[in-house]
């Protein structure tokens, strides 16, 4: 798990080349990246560098079964590189290092490396049932947990290496997972396991650096089985932080165990920076919606939670029906420095005259929590939630798809760009 001195020269030397963008305010359109629009699903990944990396699928005119991977530094695209397939998630490492996994066609879980200014032939990494959990660390070591048919696997991949796996165990076939790993290597994976018809267990297991075996499972606490999705990230100082159902849970160091420390609502998204953490969740009480969030904040003489802050919040008129403001879907991604990005959209019935002119918006917060901007990131209705990737140089990438009861199919998978 070392960084590439050699790696990171060569990034700075293509950077020095590299033109500076125009002045745009934090969270307004990145001047030089056009808005990117598909039928298909986009995953974004920002190096450190600025690079952009991008997965999307399907590729529009050449069907279902294929995939391109784009990767741009000034927001003029190449020809992208087209490969068979299904799916696919792009993440970033220092320099302009950027890895992507995705399915192959005959169902196998394959990735590829951006090295040396083009996409690597396929590495397999195993065979995929369905469900993966992909990350890296900042300078792009990657772990990919998937649900392999015989159960749930984890993949480890040094940067520049092969792939090695092996089975997570202690966790149940069905329900679901989310894993992370920190800088020193330490991969975690968390679930949520029903106990009984009322409640659900939040447990975690770790497999340390160097390690072949996981540790023993650890149980958090329990939520609601209605909870959704557990939640885990990892901060630049190694320690996790963990939603499940509505609860919160943090490490106090790299080594402790995560304990409880507020409530959040359901569906809350986390980020991570070198020392911040935050987090964000809906709330909604009858015809008022709004977001809230809380932020980690360390300095040289005092860390910890700020107050509980609404950053975006509407009451919607009685004549607007319940179908038109269902909930709020969301995104967030934060600079390592701190400065963060909320992506929101209210669910609304696309099929309804009334629910027209809704749209998703893009609310910049620096690290008190105070927005910066909020700005109108194009139309949402039945749509899913964003994606949000940022680093400490290039523009803010979001995606989002607008309205799932398109299926895919129409023109309605943005990749929008935004000065960080």
């Amino acid at each position: 798990m070392r960084r590439r001195i050699v790696g990171a020269l060569a990034a700075a030397l293509v950077l020095a080349a590299t033109p500076l963008p125009a002045h745009a305010a934090p969270g307004d359109p990145a001047p030089g990246w056009p808005t990117q629009r598909s039928g298909g699903t986009w995953s974004a990944a920002v190096s450190q560098s600025g690079r952009v990396h991008t997965v999307a699928h399907p590729v529009p005119g050449e069907g279902y079964e294929v995939l391109s991977l784009g990767s741009t530094y000034n927001g003029t695209w190449p020809v992208p590189t087209e490969i068979p397939g299904y799916g696919g998630s792009v993440r970033a490492g220092s320099g302009a290092y950027g890895i992507a996994v995705s399915s192959g066609p005959d169902s196998s879980l394959v990735s590829r490396e951006f090295v040396g200014g083009r996409w690597t032939a396929p590495e397999t990494i195993g065979e995929l049932d369905h469900a993966t959990s992909f990350v890296t660390t900042t300078d792009g070591d990657a772990v990919v947990v998937w649900r392999a048919p015989d159960g749930l696997m984890a993949g480890l991949h040094p940067r520049g290496g092969t792939w090695t796996t092996l089975p997570v165990t202690g966790v149940p076939e069905n329900g679901y997972f989310a894993a992370t790993i920190n800088d020193a290597g330490k991969v975690t994976v968390v679930w949520a396991e029903a106990t009984g018809t009322t409640t659900q267990a939040v447990r975690r297991t770790v497999l340390r650096p160097g390690a072949t075996t996981w540790t023993a499972p650890q149980t958090l606490g329990t939520v609601s089985p209605t909870g959704g999705a557990p939640r885990i990230v990892s901060d630049g100082q190694g320690r996790e932080t963990i939603t499940a159902g509505d609860k919160l849970w943090r490490q106090q160091t790299t080594s402790s165990t995560p304990s409880y420390a507020f409530a959040v609502g359901r569906d809350a998204e986390l980020a991570a920076g070198t020392t911040d953490t935050r987090v964000v969740w809906p709330y909604r009480n009858g015809r008022y919606l709004s977001v809230r969030t809380r932020h980690f904040t360390q300095t040289s003489t005092t860390q910890g939670w700020g107050p509980t802050t609404t950053v975006w919040a509407k009451t919607f008129p009685t004549t607007v029906p319940v179908r038109c403001r269902e909930h709020i879907n969301l995104g967030l991604g934060m600079a390592p420095a701190g400065r963060s990005y909320v992506a929101l959209g209210v669910v609304a019935d696309s099929s309804s005259t009334a629910c027209s002119g809704n749209k998703a918006r893009l609310v910049t917060l620096d690290r008190t929590s105070t927005p910066l901007n909020d700005v109108a990131i194009g139309d949402y209705f039945n749509g899913t939630r964003f994606g949000v990737a940022v680093n400490a140089r290039g523009p803010v990438a979001v995606s989002h798809q607008a309205d799932g009861a398109d299926n895919g199919w129409g023109d309605t998978n943005y990749l929008q760009f935004f000065s960080r």
